[in-house]
């Protein structure tokens, strides 16, 4: 299969990487150029106008803030500062509509452990969840299914909300998705990575856990001085995604204070957390920063979203925090 990927920050190189991988044949940055050549699928990193039949998964459009307001979502900040930042994501495209799979993700907020320091997002766990509140926040708005229908989206439709003591509000709604939460829902895909895209198949139904990994002085500078990176065991190379960094003979290094994601998968949340910080420890890199509680404030993010009704209470994918491994 022919992959077309239009890509300007790097984040979607690691799909082009496990699609040679998976035998597609894949080229980049050629369709501002070449628009109309002969390929199977383009994934775009910004909406584009194509006039062929190629299927286009494109990322990249915001709802600004005014359109929120008139598609009847609540805008209005919470009072209390100490929110809990989570995303709720589906597929589109402009024959079917929404997907039937949806995907939560749990944001891990504060640059340090317990939500200290900036408030900066640092992580993700993510899985399915049955069609509940969260989900109807999309399927049911008719302003919203009117704006995809219109710039005939196919892709992610994404909100992003922040809830806090069982009060919620829409932060915003984007055909984009987070770097972080990319990578985790990559990592979800059983099948080959471009018949997803092309097919919407179904993720693994498991928990998945994207931890972000930076080195100081991030956040106050996304650039630093060159580090050198090495990462000790080969098998783990697949879970972590390093964007920003380059490879030269048998170095890898970077300028970049933003170093990537390590991801990992299980079925339970505490087990995926515990496999995440696994991979983060095989990476070595001078003033490596990374949180290591994502269990423990996940954990507490899942519960305002019971109390709010964005996640129903007792299914199979979210079942009640009873025990402290319950979440399966």
């Amino acid at each position: 299969m022919r992959i077309v990927i239009n890509d300007r920050d790097g984040y979607l190189s690691h799909l082009g990487i496990r699609m040679m991988e998976e035998g597609d044949d894949v080229v980049t940055n050629v369709i501002d150029h070449d628009p109309d050549m002969t390929s199977d699928l383009v994934i775009s990193d910004r909406p584009v106008n194509m006039n062929t039949n190629i299927p286009v998964f494109s990322f990249g459009t915001s709802v600004p803030k005014i359109g929120l307001e008139l598609m009847g979502y609540n805008t209005k900040p919470l009072e209390d500062h100490e929110y809990r930042s989570f995303f709720v994501i589906k597929m589109y495209d402009p024959i079917q509509g929404f997907g039937d799979q949806t995907v939560i993700a749990l944001g891990l907020d504060g640059m340090m452990n317990r939500g200290l320091g900036l408030n900066v997002n640092q992580g993700y766990a993510l899985r399915y969840v049955p069609e509940g509140e969260g989900s109807r926040m999309l399927t049911e708005n008719d302003e919203l299914r009117s704006f995809l229908q219109k710039t005939h989206h196919n892709g992610f439709v994404c909100l992003e909300g922040r809830v806090s003591k069982g009060h919620v509000y829409v932060h915003a709604v984007t055909t984009d998705v987070p770097p972080g939460i990319l990578y985790g829902l990559a990592l979800g895909v059983s099948t080959r990575l471009s018949q997803f895209f092309l097919e919407h198949t179904h993720l693994r139904e498991t928990w998945v856990c994207s931890l972000m990994l930076t080195r100081y002085p991030y956040p106050f500078s996304l650039v630093d001085d060159r580090a050198f990176l090495t990462i000790d065991r080969r098998d783990v190379l697949e879970y972590i995604q390093t964007p920003f960094v380059r490879k030269a003979r048998n170095s890898m290094f970077t300028d970049s204070t933003i170093i990537g994601y390590a991801t990992s998968w299980d079925t339970h949340l505490n087990d995926a957390s515990k496999r995440v910080l696994a991979s983060a420890r095989h990476l070595h890199v001078s003033n490596l920063q990374y949180r290591t509680d994502m269990d423990e404030q996940c954990r507490q993010t899942y519960i305002e979203l019971l109390n709010s009704g964005i996640v129903q209470q007792g299914s199979h994918s979210l079942p009640q925090h009873s025990e402290p491994n319950s979440l399966a």
